[in-house]
């Protein structure tokens, strides 16, 4: 269906969003960076698609890259907790303990607790 939507439409950011987040819950990654790609190139002001652009490369153990798609979305929203917490698990991949338990403290209390053991594993 998503196919069906973007070629009808060529312009829509948000059908290439939405089918960047199929392919990667089905674990291709690599497709879902070109989709959130296109996305960006029609909409290169919205958080969200940086973000998940973001979440790919981490996915894909691209660190660096997810680094600094994750800057990116840090410019267009400041002190977003979902960047935040990317920057976190990003720097401990990285082996930037410090800035990455910067970025823990910046959650703040409440945010916490949402931490499992899977998250936090290194």
């Amino acid at each position: 269906e998503y196919m069906l939507a973007l070629e009808k439409n060529k312009n829509c950011a948000k059908a290439y969003k939405t089918y960047s987040e199929l392919l990667s819950i089905t674990g291709r990654f690599d497709k879902a960076r070109e989709h959130i790609k296109k996305a960006i190139s029609l909409d290169p002001l919205s958080y969200i698609y940086r973000f998940l652009s973001s979440v790919y490369y981490y996915n894909t153990k691209e660190y660096q890259k997810a680094l600094e798609e994750n800057k990116l979305a840090l410019q267009l929203v400041k002190d977003h907790p979902w960047s935040i917490e990317q920057n976190f698990f990003i720097n401990l991949k990285l082996g930037n303990e410090q800035v990455a338990f910067e970025n823990f403290r910046k959650l703040g209390p409440q945010t916490l607790g949402q931490f499992t053991a899977d998250h936090i594993r290194i």
